[in-house]
């Protein structure tokens, strides 16, 4: 905005030293040729001043007459930029007023220069509150971080945007506003700069997205109870064997590990399972539970490939158990399909999981499972030696049957 007044400045000073210098040009020509002329064209003295005075009184009348005209073209000219100036300025002043966005401009001090009604209803001051004030009084004194902490003045947006030229773009603060109501105010700030590209202000957009949040936090609240009242629901079904975890959990239970593959090609899985089968046969694994193990193992290598193209999986020893984890970055499972995925015999999200997560539950002693849209993490747990107590077919919940 501040660029406009000073590019038609910068003009009207070119059209000003153009007049200036058709004046010279023209006069330079006149005085030059016309002596010259009256000396070829008379020889007596006083013929000579006679004219010389004419041609003196012709060339004020003219060069008159050449300044009238410049200088009127000059004034049209001008008119017509601060016409269009103008024209551009309400244009501006209009948009800016009708946007939903909130518009604070400051100058390079940090003073409000301009601030439309959108603002005002998002700060919750009248504009002549905010006009000609400190930006860091309104909006800096009354903003924190949306943990509550306070905001420096390294992290502020005057030091950010005025002093070290940064744009921030989309930056989230609660704002405190006036009335005692808490708000949650997006802010996009870029730096106002004249022609030379020198820094002369700020101009930031406000918008108040509390209601836009607290749609988000209510709809994780029901996200969260919902994944909740289905990992109790599937625990208790599974008699315990099955847990819904996260991720990050289930690589704390695990531990570091003792061997690890990545999955790239079919050829993989085979190879995963013989060395899987040789590390329990070390260990002195049952047999029985070697081959339901690998079963288990089989199962859960094979929905990775063939779900996300991919996988990795590691194996974990712990006292006298092996775990193995499973991790893909495939499209995961939704909440909803888990109690089928857990319960169902056969189930598939996409039609092809053999057997489904039953057929490792039927044989593993513990299986976690963490499931989502960045991918499902399944750890299988067995012990070397049998239990005492250990889950009998029979035991299982009849969707299983």
């Amino acid at each position: 905005m501040p660029q406009e007044p000073n590019r038609n400045r910068n003009l009207w000073k070119v059209q000003a030293l153009r007049t200036v210098l058709i004046y010279m040009v023209v006069s330079a020509i006149w005085i030059a040729f016309s002596d010259r002329l009256l000396a070829v064209l008379f020889t007596n003295i006083q013929e000579i001043t006679l004219f010389a005075t004419i041609k003196g009184m012709f060339f004020v009348l003219a060069t008159g007459i050449m300044l009238y005209s410049l200088i009127q073209r000059d004034l049209r000219n001008i008119k017509q930029s601060e016409t269009a100036l103008k024209q551009s300025e309400e244009r501006l002043a209009r948009i800016v007023e009708t946007t939903p966005n909130g518009i604070v401009i400051t100058n390079l001090e940090g003073t409000i220069t301009l601030v439309n009604g959108a603002a005002e209803e998002v700060l919750g001051y009248d504009r002549k509150d905010l006009l000609d004030h400190s930006a860091r009084e309104v909006l800096g004194m009354r903003s924190k971080f949306p943990d509550g902490s306070d905001i420096s003045w390294e992290h502020s947006l005057t030091y950010l945007v005025l002093e070290r030229g940064q744009s921030l773009r989309l930056v989230e603060y609660l704002y405190y506003r006036p009335d005692g109501k808490i708000i949650n105010v997006l802010m996009n700030s870029s730096p106002l700069r004249d022609d030379s590209g020198a820094t002369i202000g700020q101009a930031s957009a406000l918008t108040d997205v509390t209601e836009r949040r607290r749609i988000e936090q209510e709809r994780l609240e029901v996200e969260q109870h919902k994944r909740e009242f289905y990992r109790r629901t599937i625990l208790a079904a599974t008699e315990g064997k099955l847990e819904i975890s996260d991720s990050e959990n289930i690589r704390r239970l695990a531990g570091p590990a003792i061997a690890e593959w990545n999955i790239v090609h079919g050829e993989d899985l085979g190879v995963i399972r013989l060395q899987v089968t040789e590390i329990a046969e070390e260990l002195h694994m049952d047999e029985p539970r070697i081959y339901d193990f690998i079963l288990a193992v089989g199962e859960a290598t094979t929905n990775s490939y063939k779900h996300a193209g991919n996988g990795h999986v590691s194996l974990h020893q712990a006292d006298d158990s092996l775990m193995v984890v499973v991790a893909d970055h495939g499209p995961g499972m939704e909440a909803l399909t888990l109690p089928e995925v857990a319960l169902t015999k056969g189930y598939s999200t996409t039609g092809t999981l053999g057997m489904g997560y039953k057929a490792i539950l039927s044989v593993a002693d513990k299986v976690y499972l963490a499931t989502g849209s960045s991918g499902t993490t399944v750890a299988i747990l067995m012990s070397l030696h049998p239990k005492k107590m250990e889950l009998a077919s029979a035991g299982l919940p009849d969707t299983w049957a």
